[in-house]
C-alpha cells in the first residue's frame, strides 16, 4: 500500500513545517477547481462556455452577411432615369437652335471651300433647287450659231452623256482661241449698279479634267476680270458675281468670253448653258 504523503515528507522538505500543517498544504494543493454549478431546468447557466473543437477558449467568427443583389426593377429605373436625362439634354440642345447654326456654318464652309470666285473656282450650286425665273438664260446650246469663234478656236454642237452641248476647243489661250457669247443690253440695264450672279453649267470634254477661263466685257457698263473654272467628267455649275457701279448701262449687247486653252491645245469644254441673275 502506498504510504500517506505526510509521512514520507521530511521536516526539511517542509521548510520547517510541522507534519500537521505539511498535511493540510499538500491537500489544499491538490484540491479540485470547484466545477460550475448546474443551471436549474429552464434556464441558461452563465458560467457555462460552448465546447471548442480546438480545445482553446477561442470566441468564433461572426459570419459575414451575403450582399444583397439589386433587382431587375432597380436596375430599369436607374436605365429609365439615365435615358430620361439624355433625352432632355439633346431635346434642349435643338431647341436651342445649335444645331441649325451648326449645319448651317458647316454647309457654308462647304460652299467656301468649293467656291473660287476670286481664283475663278466653281461656286457650290444646290441642284436640288434649281433655277428660277428670276435667272435670264443667256445662252443655250440650240443658239450656238450665234456663238463666234476666234481664228484658233473650234466650237460644234453635240449630243453629251448629259444632253445637248457645245464643246469648245481652244488652241491658245489669246484671243485667237476665244469663243464669245452675247448678253443682250436689256440684261446689262438690270445689272447696272448691282451685284450680279453669272452661271455657266459645264463638263470635261474628254476623259481628264480641262480648265476653262471666262471673262466679260460690257462695253460702258465696265469688265469684270478673268475666272478660271476647273471642268470634270461629271456636269457642276460653275458661278460667279460681277459688281458695276456705274448706272449708265449700255445700248449695245456685252459680251461673255470663253477660252480653253489654258492647259494647252485642244483640250475641250462642253458648255451646256450660260444664265444671269441680275441684281437686286
Amino acid at each position: 500500500t502506498r504510504a500517506p504523503a505526510a509521512a514520507a515528507m521530511s521536516p526539511g522538505d517542509l521548510g520547517g513545517v510541522s507534519p500537521a500543517r505539511g498535511e493540510r498544504i499538500e491537500a489544499e494543493s491538490f484540491e479540485p477547481a470547484p466545477q460550475a454549478k448546474a443551471a436549474k431546468p429552464g434556464r441558461t447557466n452563465r458560467n457555462a462556455r460552448p465546447p471548442s473543437d480546438s480545445g482553446l477558449d477561442v470566441p468564433p467568427e461572426r459570419a459575414a452577411k451575403p450582399r444583397k443583389r439589386r433587382g431587375f426593377l432597380s436596375h430599369l429605373l436607374t436605365w429609365v432615369i439615365t435615358l430620361g436625362v439624355v433625352g432632355g439634354a439633346c431635346w434642349w440642345f435643338y431647341q436651342s437652335g445649335l444645331v441649325q447654326s451648326i449645319i448651317e456654318e458647316a454647309t457654308k464652309s462647304a460652299d467656301r471651300s468649293v467656291a473660287g470666285q476670286g481664283s475663278g473656282g466653281p461656286v457650290a450650286f444646290d441642284p436640288r433647287r434649281g433655277f428660277s425665273d428670276e435667272w435670264v438664260e443667256i445662252f443655250v446650246p440650240s443658239k450656238a450659231a450665234e456663238m463666234k469663234a476666234g481664228g484658233q478656236a473650234k466650237i460644234e454642237t453635240v449630243a453629251a452623256s448629259e444632253g445637248q452641248a457645245v464643246r469648245i476647243a481652244s488652241a491658245t489661250s489669246g484671243e485667237g482661241g476665244d469663243v464669245s457669247v452675247e448678253v443682250p443690253p436689256e440684261v446689262l440695264r438690270e445689272m447696272a449698279g448691282k451685284s450680279s450672279t453669272v452661271a455657266l453649267t459645264l463638263q470635261s470634254g474628254q476623259n481628264s479634267s480641262a480648265q476653262l477661263s471666262v471673262r466679260c466685257d460690257f462695253g460702258s457698263l465696265g469688265s469684270c476680270s478673268r475666272h478660271r473654272f476647273t471642268a470634270t467628267q461629271e456636269k457642276l455649275e460653275a458661278l460667279f458675281r460681277v459688281t458695276f457701279e456705274r448706272s449708265l448701262a449700255p445700248n449695245r449687247p456685252g459680251r461673255l468670253i470663253f477660252n480653253s486653252g489654258i492647259d494647252g491645245a485642244d483640250r475641250a469644254v462642253l458648255l451646256y448653258s450660260v444664265r444671269i441673275l441680275p441684281g437686286q
